[in-house]
């Protein structure tokens, strides 16, 4: 039973390969199913409940990236003044100084720990994440 149903699988999967390649001319655009059928969209970005999504997904993404600005701060204004008092950077900083000038740090995990300890605020769960070009 097992290996009919991955026999059948194998043939169905090889059927989209060959009805793809053959509708696009060997090129894939979209993913199509053993029926030939595309999954795609037409938006219609006039319609009512577009811009009904729109303006909500546009709140939700403003929400979050205040959210991320205030995590990308650190601990607040008297934390890092304490910090830089010792002659120390903060560690964002430091990451600047340790990539290459110019090139980019994508940070991985700003929201680790995000109400994690209730009402105590620790930015970024204290730890800093991601991903930069170092020569070095």
């Amino acid at each position: 039973m097992a290996l009919s149903l991955l026999t059948r699988r194998a043939a169905n999967a090889s059927t989209a390969r060959a009805i793809v390649a053959s509708s696009s001319g060997g090129r894939r655009s979209y993913f199509t199913d053993n029926l030939g059928c595309r999954i795609g969209s037409a938006v219609d970005a006039g319609d009512e409940g577009y811009k009904d999504n729109a303006s909500r997904m546009q709140t939700l993404v403003d929400k979050l990236r205040g959210r991320v600005d205030r995590i990308v701060q650190g601990g607040g204004e008297k934390a890092i003044a304490r910090h830089t008092s010792r002659g120390k950077l903060v560690p964002r900083d430091r990451i600047l100084q340790l990539i290459d000038p110019g090139s980019p740090f994508l940070e991985l995990s700003p929201l680790a720990g995000y109400r994690l300890y209730g009402e105590e605020e620790v930015p970024a769960g204290g730890i800093i994440t991601g991903i930069g070009r170092v020569r070095g």
